[in-house]
């Protein structure tokens, strides 16, 4: 409606085509562990989306923090609702997982996939911190 504009068939192949060719390059093994290509903005932060909320988890020089961020359909963007700051993951994951955890029709399957997924992105995540001695 108010965020994408029209496109031919033509043009959306098009992009798509880039845009699979990129993801191509950045998957490929000379951007893995070690790889001089992969730098500290490589660590993205945890993203939930619910609706039209948005959940982020991030971690900071200091601190792990968890953001909500709410879809303003007028604005056609995302606003930050709340942020808040944790001493560890483990406590911004839990505040993560209490949010989510709560919304009508979410079921067991849901969190236990959203724990894995957490699970191999806080994994993957420590591992560069600490190649890149953030850790």
């Amino acid at each position: 409606m108010c965020c994408h504009p029209k496109t031919d068939q033509s043009e959306l192949q098009h992009e798509t085509s880039a845009t699979d060719a990129r993801r191509s390059a950045d998957e490929s093994p000379s951007s893995t562990f070690g790889s001089s290509r992969l730098t500290p903005q490589a660590l993205a932060p945890f993203v939930v989306q619910q609706g039209t909320r948005l959940f982020m988890v991030v971690s900071e020089a200091t601190a792990w923090v968890l953001a909500e961020l709410q879809f303003d359909h007028d604005a056609c963007m995302f606003l930050e609702a709340r942020r808040v700051r944790y001493q560890w993951p483990r406590e911004a994951y839990g505040a993560l997982l209490s949010r989510i955890a709560v919304a009508e029709g979410v079921d067991a399957a849901t969190i236990d996939e959203t724990t894995l997924d957490f699970s191999a992105w806080l994994a993957t995540h420590l591992q560069l911190r600490k190649s890149f001695g953030r850790g």
